[in-house]
């Protein structure tokens, strides 16, 4: 009888240590957090959470946190891990949106991590020392995380996508997909604050976002951001939009090599040219491939680069003005962004969000 029931014993703890930490709800969210919560309840659909810091905390692999709409004025810096066949999701409550207002750091502990249908408004972090700016955000240290259909921004005041560090993690296979990613950095330009910042090797995929008005470069590489790959992004109206850089001195020279930069519309840069390739040593880097592209003004600075088989012509946005970065179908730089085959080009749950209810993924509207 004893034997038996320990064995009842201890199946009943192996089914409750391979049972789902919590149940998810018919949102899909097994916790959620809310402006007026509290951290001391349950992060129930009742009874929320208060902080983003929190939900981020407490959301183990395979599972999704959400948050309700409101703004979130905070820090946070995500240390957890999950696996790839069990991410962490954090995002919005279905059907609502909500804004960080603070720094979101990701640390080299984090990993297989999205983030996902968030505003991410940097404006509110830390400053950088004493300096005037902030510090970048979001900083991206861990492996495998994602970034999926957000608005990235800190109204003039900082880099924001900072990715990749040799000293604090070089983020590897960083995903940013479908965002809209735009006003980062101070005014007038300084050169050095940038809408995404990759910083070193590390195979990050950036595709069908819209990275607009930003002070200094749209994406920026240094200085030594190697294997990254680039396609079907909208950059407009950035410092200038794509830069490859380097670093170093005669014999210890180092550059951003072997990148991918195809099926993007890049135009109307306001401060250098559309693509700049530099370095203090003179090895502007080898193996950066720009083809099928759509260039506008067809205006380039450096030799670290090559230019295969690309479109110079001026795109038609459907309303650039309205910041409405759909290119006219029928028109000469429609086909390189139109991407039904891509999984996650999907409209955004939150109509509007976008214009007309279109994610950024979706880049082009009936010919008129």
């Amino acid at each position: 009888m004893r034997l038996t029931c320990a064995i009842l014993l201890a199946g009943l703890l192996t089914a409750a240590a391979l049972a789902p930490a919590t149940s998810r709800a018919a949102s899909g969210c097994n916790h959620v957090a809310a402006p007026g919560g509290s951290d001391k309840a349950a992060g129930t659909e009742g009874a929320p959470w208060a902080t983003f810091k929190h939900l981020a905390d407490a959301t183990r692999p395979g599972e999704t946190g959400c948050l309700r709409a409101g703004t979130y004025d905070e820090d946070v810096k995500v240390k957890g891990a999950g696996s790839p066949g069990a991410r962490i999701t954090i995002q919005s409550y279905p059907g609502e949106w909500a804004r960080l207002l603070g720094r979101l750091q990701v640390d080299d502990t984090a990993a297989w991590i999205t983030f996902r249908y968030l505003t991410l408004d940097g404006s509110g972090a830390p400053q950088d020392g004493g300096g005037p700016e902030l510090l970048p955000s979001p900083t991206v240290h861990g492996d495998d995380i994602a970034f999926i259909a957000d608005e990235v921004t800190n109204r003039h005041t900082a880099i924001c996508y900072a990715v990749g560090n040799e000293s604090y993690g070089r983020a590897y296979r960083l995903e940013v997909r479908q965002n809209r990613i735009h006003d980062c950095g101070r005014l007038p330009p300084t050169n050095h604050e940038h809408g995404i910042y990759l910083h070193s090797p590390g195979g990050a995929q950036v595709t069908d976002n819209w990275i607009h008005d930003n002070a200094d470069t749209g994406l920026n590489l240094y200085p030594d951001a190697d294997g990254h790959y680039f396609a079907r992004n909208v950059l407009y109206a950035n410092g200038d939009n794509l830069s490859f850089a380097g670093s170093g001195s005669s014999g210890s020279c180092s550059s951003s090599d072997d990148n991918l930069v195809e099926r993007n519309v890049m135009s109307h840069p306001r401060v250098r040219s559309n693509v700049t390739s530099w370095t203090p040593c003179g090895h502007e880097g080898t193996g950066n491939v720009l083809r099928e592209n759509c260039i506008w003004p067809p205006t380039f600075e450096g030799h670290g680069f090559s230019l295969v088989n690309n479109l110079y012509v001026a795109p038609a946005y459907v309303n650039a003005a309205a910041k409405d970065f759909r290119i006219v179908q029928g028109t000469p730089c429609a086909p390189l962004l139109d991407n039904p085959d891509v999984p996650g080009t999907e409209a955004l749950p939150v109509p509007g969000m976008w214009g007309a209810g279109l994610g950024p993924g979706s880049f082009t509207t009936p010919a008129n």
